[in-house]
């Protein structure tokens, strides 16, 4: 289990509740990537609040010349969920890094 996915108990708060986290992802560019990391969310019928890829520039580990990208993805989820997207994005063959999903506030309390 992914440690920062499940936060400690806040008052008020329905843990069975999905929650707004963002995901930042580093992926070489090759064919079928981008799709792929996408599809990991979209299969479990979660809607995209923000998607955003771009170019990373400055990367160590960028020797063998492959182009480097930053995907950043904020989406609401269960923490099971969170966890199992996490596994699928780490197994993908281009993927370079997972940061750990942060949790943002909602804007306002409804």
């Amino acid at each position: 289990m992914i440690p920062s996915a499940v936060s400690p108990s806040t008052p008020g708060r329905d843990p069975r509740q999905p929650r707004l986290c963002r995901f930042e992802i580093h992926y070489r560019n090759s064919q079928g990537t981008l799709m792929r990391l996408l599809t990991t969310a979209s299969r479990r019928g979660l809607d995209f609040e923000q998607v955003r890829a771009e170019p990373l520039a400055g990367i160590s580990g960028a020797s063998d010349g492959a182009d480097l990208y930053r995907l950043v993805i904020a989406l609401r989820a269960h923490p099971k969920h969170i966890a199992q997207m996490c596994r699928d994005w780490r197994s993908i063959v281009d993927t370079v890094e997972v940061r750990q999903p942060v949790e943002l506030e909602p804007e306002s309390a409804g």
